[in-house]
């Protein structure tokens, strides 16, 4: 019983994980308004979720790196808007 709600509740996380910038990704692609998006936050994840790539490839961890993976993706996707929409250049939608 305790290992079948540790399953879900890893999994429930897991989900939750891969789906959380995605409607910051969303919204960055939009609007133009980034403005109190954080860069540095943004760093942050991306380090972050490739370390956690790099420990799951060690460990041989697919939910691991799948689920950080799509993170990365993700806070990479913000960053490159948030980088050109702050520069000026157009980006066709």
């Amino acid at each position: 019983m305790v290992s079948r709600i540790l399953s879900v509740i890893g999994g429930l996380a897991v989900g939750l994980t891969m789906v959380q910038f995605i409607p910051q990704v969303i919204k960055a692609y939009k609007s133009r308004q980034l403005q109190s998006l954080s860069v540095a936050t943004f760093l942050l994840v991306v380090i972050t979720a490739t370390t956690w790539i790099v420990y799951g490839v060690l460990r041989k961890d697919l939910v691991v790196i799948t689920a950080n993976a799509l993170v990365l993706g993700s806070a990479v996707a913000i960053l490159i808007r948030i980088i050109t929409v702050r520069n000026g250049s157009k980006i066709v939608h």
